[in-house]
């Protein structure tokens, strides 16, 4: 009951008294009161409990939207969101014109239903979990131990976020570090290559691409993996890495090696010496480095034939070469092996048999006797003339299904490989040394071939040698070292000219020679500015690139305006207003410096940046 019930039913009862009759409505009044300040306190209460239900809520869905991470117009959803939910609240309240009576029709269930739909729903999970992944990335990229470890199709995905083109962060963890300690069991000349990698980290590796990819590795082509691979290291830009062993070799194992490096022809016909020389073999390198390789000197010639074969090797190496050659006729039976003054090898009494006529056929019994084209032993008149790499066919007779050796020769027609074909089969055609020899009796066939195997016997008696191998050793182990600093000069030379042209794209229009222009007119007397007021060179990049970003380069008076610039860097040590800027350029720290241009020149920001990255490496590799 309110005072205007209580007047309204005064008469009706009726009073004697008029003084008490004041008295008591005075009473009633202050009781009336008291109950309107209870019925205010207790709207107050019911007021203040629903809306510290309604804020525990906005707590809750702030700290999801707030911080790094969390686009516009994900704040802006929550925020519409939020809105559409209170719209049946603030009807209610409106409604029944109170707090206590919407509480008694239900107002309860709809502030309940907010804060559970406010921070349970799909939109503010997705947006929690993007805001810890997000989290999760910054943390693993600003890790100089895991920046190299986030999975790739996260930092895609992130991109595609931060373009608008997906509404989730994905986070699939940190990818297995990479063991490179396999490189130590490697010898200093051996280049460390991409399978390398993969093949001392195939368990790693295969579950970090099925991770990242979905796809199975064990049914994927491995270059597939190896195309990730790359892609995850960036090996392709990586510098060369090599072994970190000392080289230990022998005769017996370079001349096996040697072999190794032999191309092998596709067309019979073709000249063996230019795919031995050209790009594709790179064999001649070899021999020219650790024997010695002549291609100027070819093997003899008769009669339009020449074995089909490298330059003369062994050039270098004499002793070598007699080494070899004294191994191969130990044994009398197969010739004595004699030197003239001159230096130049004799084959005395070798037997012909098992040796190569000048059309690369090997003599057999047939070809021997009398009045055969062949003598059973050459006599003393055999004189070696080099050694060569040639290619050695091994074929099945087709008339007497034997199996039958020769060596490759060049003549003016196609007649002999067109021979060999028609009566072999299974031809097979292998790289072999070949030694050369020439008789001096004009009746019989003047040019000899022999092929110098590389069996048990001889690579054990090579190796024996001590002087050959530490005389190989140390030669493989100067290579080794030469090689690196060779390679080493070739990625600098390739990144300076990489940065030189970053900067010439974008100040001088793509012209060759602008970057060293530019560096020469402003970097030089900047940098000795900087220094002289106490910054350190490294800091030269960013100031160069935000004092040239400052200014319009189609001015006509821009060269002036930045030299002025330039002149005048001193005075920032001396100005109250530049402190700030002073103290984070003295402090050295480019993340302080990029942070204060964030903040004070946020439209150009990050163009300063991308253009000091550019001056930096071109510095660095100047």
């Amino acid at each position: 009951m309110d005072f205007g019930g209580y007047t309204a039913l005064r008469g009706f009862f009726g009073s004697a008294d008029k003084k008490a009759q004041r008295q008591e409505d005075l009473q009633y009044a202050q009781l009336l009161l008291q109950q309107q300040q209870l019925d205010q306190q207790r709207e107050s209460q019911f007021r203040q409990q629903q809306q510290q239900l309604i804020d525990q809520a906005d707590v809750l869905a702030n700290e999801v939207i707030r911080g790094k991470g969390v686009r516009k117009k994900d704040k802006e959803a929550v925020q519409n969101y939020a809105k559409s939910l209170m719209t049946p609240i603030n009807d209610m309240i409106t409604k029944y014109g109170s707090y206590e009576r919407a509480m008694a029709n239900g107002l309860d269930r709809l502030v309940a239903n907010y804060r559970y739909e406010l921070t349970n729903n799909e939109l503010i999970q997705r947006i929690a979990n993007n805001k810890d992944n997000f989290k999760k990335l910054l943390l693993a990229k600003n890790d100089p131990n895991s920046r190299d470890r986030i999975f790739q199709s996260d930092l895609d995905n992130l991109k595609e976020y931060e373009a608008g083109n997906t509404d989730v962060i994905t986070y699939k963890g940190m990818m297995g570090e990479l063991n490179d300690d396999f490189i130590n069991q490697y010898e200093k000349n051996r280049a460390i290559n991409l399978d390398d990698y993969y093949f001392n980290n195939r368990s790693s590796v295969n579950a970090d691409y099925a991770t990242d990819t979905g796809l199975n590795p064990e049914a994927v082509p491995t270059q597939y993996i190896l195309d990730w691979l790359n892609n995850r290291m960036q090996f392709d830009e990586r510098p060369t890495v090599y072994g970190t062993q000392e080289i230990s070799t022998s005769l017996g194992k370079e001349l096996t090696n040697g072999l190794a490096q032999g191309p092998v022809l596709t067309d019979p016909t073709a000249s063996y010496k230019e795919l031995f020389e050209s790009s594709k073999s790179g064999a001649d390198i070899f021999f020219n480095n650790t024997f010695g390789y002549d291609s100027t000197s070819n093997p003899p010639t008769k009669n339009g034939y020449k074995l089909n074969a490298s330059g003369r090797i062994f050039v270098d190496n004499p002793t070598f070469e007699g080494l070899i050659l004294a191994e191969l006729h130990k044994n009398q039976e197969n010739g004595r092996l004699d030197r003239k003054r001159n230096g130049q090898f004799i084959v005395r009494d070798k037997k012909s048999k098992g040796m190569f006529n000048y059309k690369g056929d090997q003599i057999k019994d047939d070809d021997i006797g009398f009045f055969s084209a062949e003598s059973e032993v050459f006599g003393d008149k055999l004189v070696y003339q080099g050694m060569f790499v040639g290619q050695k066919i091994v074929g099945v007779n087709k008339d007497t299904g034997e199996k039958e050796t020769m060596l490759l020769t060049q003549t003016d027609s196609k007649d002999k490989m067109e021979k060999i074909n028609r009566e072999y089969s299974n031809l097979v055609i292998t790289p072999a040394y070949i030694a050369a020899y020439e008789e001096g009796d004009i009746l019989f066939d003047d040019i000899y071939y022999e092929e110098v195997e590389m069996t048990e016997t001889m690579l054990l008696a090579l190796n024996k040698n001590q002087d050959a191998s530490t005389a190989l050793t140390n030669l493989k182990n100067q290579l080794a070292d030469t090689q690196k600093q060779n390679n080493l000069r070739k990625q600098q030379n390739k990144a300076k000219i990489q940065s030189a042209q970053a900067i010439e794209t974008l100040y001088a229009g793509g012209t060759s020679g602008g970057a060293d222009i530019l560096y020469n007119a402003y970097a030089r007397d900047l940098n000795v500015g900087l220094v002289s007021i106490g910054i350190k060179e490294k800091m030269l990049p960013l100031v160069l690139a935000e004092l040239m970003e400052s200014i319009d380069p189609t001015a006509d008076n821009a060269s002036v305006v930045l030299r002025s610039a330039i002149g005048n860097i001193g005075s920032i040590s001396k100005n109250p207003n530049a402190k700030e800027y002073y103290e984070i350029l003295k402090s050295g720290n480019a993340n302080t410096y990029f942070k204060w241009l964030s903040e004070n020149k946020p439209n150009q920001a990050a163009q300063i940046k991308q253009r000091a990255k550019a001056w930096s490496n071109y510095i660095k590799n100047k």
